[in-house]
């Protein structure tokens, strides 16, 4: 288990950024929380107080979140048995930060858990008018090899991804996590098995036939590739629910996409 120390290491990104427990969002409008006695509270003596506390000092309405679904993520962290474990979680805890840094965001935290279905970590409003989802995966250090994993990564959560709504699958990891490139030619590769009617490669990556792979190829909107040292914002050309320009531009300032990326 990884004390404080060595988590500050692994996951180096510690920026600045409350109590609603009637409803399911977050909002701007939020009893202010006791933020020490919060974090206490949910993470003790773990690796992500330090982070978390950090995140929620500087930003109320992530305070807010904290407090609206401690008793969640206090249940998860009972269930973590390593380090990877423990950045997994910081993960998705990081994008929530993120997104709560812009007050046009509202989210809900896991909100297909109680229909017992894989479904994406965030259900998240822009100015109470455009729903769109959010699913995290912290990429561990791996000797396999990259591009491989990262085609199997890509398979893996297409299958999380809403069919009526624009969806965002956030990749977190250290400096060399992903690039655009890397994660358009995985894309390529799986369309293509698709494309060739390949049932037989679909269905060893999970999928009920080459239709169902493209079909689900359609729901991915973008994908954040956030490192700590950049971030940057994909959009796959054959996106059913493109994201709109407001909103796009929204996130990548949240995710912090450098102008460079968006070049």
């Amino acid at each position: 288990m990884s004390g404080p120390q060595t988590m500050s290491k692994q996951y180096s990104r510690v920026s600045g950024m409350p109590s609603n427990k009637t409803s399911g969002q977050v909002t701007g409008r939020q009893k202010r929380t006791d933020v020490s006695r919060l974090c206490d509270a949910i993470f003790g003596a773990t690796p992500l107080a330090a982070h978390c506390y950090a995140w929620a000092t500087g930003n109320q309405r992530y305070a807010a979140f904290l407090d609206l679904y401690q008793g969640k993520i206090g249940k998860k962290l009972r269930g973590i048995g390593d380090d990877g474990g423990y950045l997994d979680l910081l993960a998705e805890l990081d994008v929530a930060h993120r997104l709560l840094t812009e007050r046009g965001f509202t989210l809900v935290y896991e909100p297909y858990l109680a229909e017992r279905q894989r479904g994406p970590d965030f259900a998240v409003t822009f100015k109470s008018h455009t729903s769109f989802t959010v699913e995290v995966r912290h990429l561990r250090p791996s000797d396999a090899d990259a591009k491989l994993r990262l085609e199997a990564i890509l398979a893996d959560k297409l299958r999380q991804l809403q069919p009526s709504t624009p969806n965002v699958l956030a990749l977190v990891g250290e400096p060399d996590v992903a690039s655009p490139e890397q994660v358009q030619a995985a894309l390529e590769t799986l369309a293509a098995a698709g494309q060739r009617k390949d049932d037989d490669a679909c269905i060893r990556r999970g999928f009920a036939s080459a239709r169902d792979l493209l079909r689900r190829m359609e729901r991915l909107s973008a994908i954040a590739i956030l490192a700590s040292s950049a971030a940057s914002l994909y959009e796959p050309p054959r996106a059913r629910h493109s994201l709109p320009p407001e909103l796009r531009k929204t996130l990548a300032r949240a995710f912090g996409e450098s102008p460079q990326a968006r070049a």
